[in-house]
Parts: structure tokens; C-alpha cells; sequence
């Protein structure tokens, strides 16, 4: 997802940080080969304070959040809203991944819904007979009100307010036709749990439905990249991280048929381009 500008907010941080700390060592390098008085010292020591300066506001921000959960969870869900608002990773969710089409009159479990994203592709029919949220992040919960405004009135809609890694579950196994993440294992503390979490919800034979941005290969620059921001995106992302999805879901002895399509988000910054669309099915036992 983009901003109409190309602009990811969630890159900001770690983008900026990483140009100004760049520029830092530019100017300051600069110093040793030009003489210090002068307009040309002048402008090179005006330059190098104020990298300094907005280095230092970058980081304390970066504390801040670090430091108070309740400050990044209410950060991270307006970023959120702020995202879901631009239209351009609606395709690939709606109808590549088929939420607008493989969902209709089943009982489904989203993990990790925000702000009611998914909702969209519900807008225009195919709409679940009902659907229950697994979202850890309570400032949310007007969003999704807000969201589901636009819903079939028929559609069952319950959210329960918890971590699906930390929790059992408080739904009866095998009880989901169809379970679906849209980039959420990116964030959650243990992808493994939480996909057994999905696979006790579903019925035997229930579909699994999963969009992620990923990790680069091993070895490219794109990979080298993304290691570089990973600290920073792990503390604005509320801890998104870029993970080898395909292996975590192939590890997984819960399910079968898994079919795995890589693409290229374009509509996305380029560290966040490499994605993959999966399906499966849940082990008949």
C-alpha cells in the first residue's frame, strides 16, 4: 500500500534516519577538505549541526515509541488507517488472493484485521455469513466500526482483542470454513503458533488465504537493504520484520496443497516490494 504521493509513512523513519545519518557523514567529511571559515565553513558547519540535530529528534522519537507500548500501538494504528486508505494494494487482496470472491456465505477468521482493511473487498457482494478478527491492538476498534459501515447488515462481525500467539483461542475447534492474513506474520512474536492457532479454528478441508511482504533473497542488495532498516521498521512496523514466509508456511505439518505465488508490489518502496500470495488447505486427519 501507498500514499497517492509514493511515499510509504511506515518508511519515513527508517528511510530518513538512514539519509540523515548518510549526510551526516558526508558533511563532516567534508569539513577535513574544505577550510572552515568562510561561507563555505559556514554553510558545511550549518549543515553538519543540523543533521545532528534532526538525527537526535529522529532517535528520541524512535525511544519514545520503543519505550511506551501503548504510545507504538497507538502510532502504528493510525499509520495503519493512513495506509489502508489509498487503494493500490486492494487488487492484489480482493482479487488475486479472492477475498471478494472465496469468502462469500462462509464462517471466516481474519488475524490480524486493523483497521477493517479487508472490509473493502466485501464492499461489492461476497461478503462472509460471518467473520471474527483476531486483532492484539485494541486502538483499532473505532476504525473497524467505521469501517464495516459500508458491510451487508447480514454479515456476522466479532473481534476479539488479544495476541492469537499468546492466547488459546477462545473459539471452538474447527469451527472457520476459511482463515486468511493479509502482511501480518511480518509482526506477530511467533508465525509458527499463530498459524497453528489458524489451523485449529479451521474445519478439516478449511482454506488458508495469506498475503505477505517478504524477505529478499539471501545475498541481493534489496536483502542487504532491508537488513539495514530492519531495526528501525521493527519499532515503527510494531515489530515488522522481513521474514522467509514460503519456509514458515512449508515448516507448518498442519496443512497441505500450499500453493505459493511470489510478485512484485510495485505500487510499494522497494524494500517492501518482494511479496508472495499463498494457499492451502487444512490436513484432512
Amino acid at each position: 500500500m501507498t500514499l497517492n504521493l509514493g511515499v510509504c509513512p511506515c518508511c519515513v523513519p527508517p528511510v530518513a534516519l538512514s539519509f540523515l545519518s548518510a549526510a551526516l557523514v558526508v558533511v563532516v567529511s567534508a569539513r577535513m577538505f574544505f577550510p572552515r571559515t568562510g561561507k563555505v565553513g559556514k554553510l558545511l558547519k550549518f549543515l553538519t549541526w543540523s543533521c545532528v540535530l534532526m538525527n537526535v529528534a529522529m532517535a528520541g522519537f524512535l525511544v519514545a515509541l520503543k519505550s511506551n507500548k501503548d504510545l507504538q500501538d497507538s502510532f502504528f494504528s493510525k499509520l495503519c488507517l493512513k495506509l489502508s486508505s489509498d487503494p493500490a494494494m486492494l487488487p492484489p487482496r480482493c482479487e488475486r488472493l479472492g477475498l471478494s470472491t472465496k469468502l462469500a456465505g462462509l464462517n471466516v477468521i481474519e488475524f490480524g484485521p486493523g483497521p477493517g482493511t479487508t472490509f473493502k473487498c466485501f464492499e461489492q457482494g461476497g461478503a462472509p455469513k460471518s467473520w471474527v478478527g483476531i486483532e492484539p491492538n485494541s486502538h483499532f476498534r473505532e476504525m473497524q466500526d467505521e469501517a464495516a459501515k459500508n458491510l451487508d447488515a447480514s454479515m456476522i462481525r466479532s473481534t476479539r482483542w488479544y495476541k492469537a500467539e499468546t492466547l488459546e483461542l477462545d473459539v471452538a475447534s474447527g469451527t472457520f470454513d476459511a482463515a486468511y492474513f493479509t502482511h501480518v506474520l511480518c509482526s506477530v512474536e511467533d508465525p509458527s503458533m499463530v498459524l497453528q492457532q489458524a489451523a485449529r479454528a479451521l474445519k478439516p478441508g478449511g482454506t488458508l488465504l495469506l498475503m505477505e511482504h517478504v524477505a529478499a533473497p539471501e545475498g541481493t542488495p534489496l536483502r542487504y537493504l532491508q537488513k539495514t532498516l530492519a531495526p528501525i521498521l521493527e519499532i515503527v512496523g510494531n515489530g515488522c520484520q522481513w521474514r522467509d514466509t514460503e519456509k514458515i508456511l512449508r515448516a507448518s505439518w498442519d496443512f497441505e496443497d500450499l500453493r505459493v505465488e511470489p510478485f512484485s508490489a510495485d505500487a510499494m518502496p522497494l524494500p517492501f516490494r518482494p511479496h508472495i500470495l499463498a494457499t492451502a488447505t487444512k490436513r484432512q486427519r
